[in-house]
């Protein structure tokens, strides 16, 4: 019975390490939900774990589509930089969706806006 037990146990410790490994985003810059007074010329992801970002959109708030973005690093990386041009006053939603290291899928939205003071 006990190397069953001890069996179960290390195999609840190694899932639970990979369900801990999955990638999810730990800063933006800019922060989600902040308002900023200039329009940046670059946001950056910062992930927990390397991932490989497979699709970027920007939304300026009432725009009818968003703008995809064209991901340019193919290889997984902690932090992504996404070069923007031209953004007027207003509020934005970037959304991200990516493969972390462990193969499993992420996404998420950062929301932003900016001034324009």
């Amino acid at each position: 019975m006990k190397p069953r037990v001890l069996l179960l146990g290390a195999a609840t410790l190694t899932m639970a390490g990979f369900a801990h490994a999955d990638a999810h985003l730990a800063s933006s810059v800019p922060a989600d939900n902040s308002v900023i007074s200039h329009a940046p010329s670059q946001i950056s992801l910062n992930f927990s774990a390397p991932i490989r970002i497979t699709a970027l959109s920007l939304q300026r708030h009432g725009e009818k589509e968003p703008k995809r973005i064209e991901v340019s690093a193919k290889a997984p990386a902690n932090e992504i930089d996404i070069p923007v041009t031209q953004l007027g006053p207003g509020a934005y939603t970037l959304n991200w969706r990516g493969i972390g290291g462990d193969n499993h899928e992420a996404s998420g939205t950062v929301r932003f806006t900016i001034s324009g003071k």
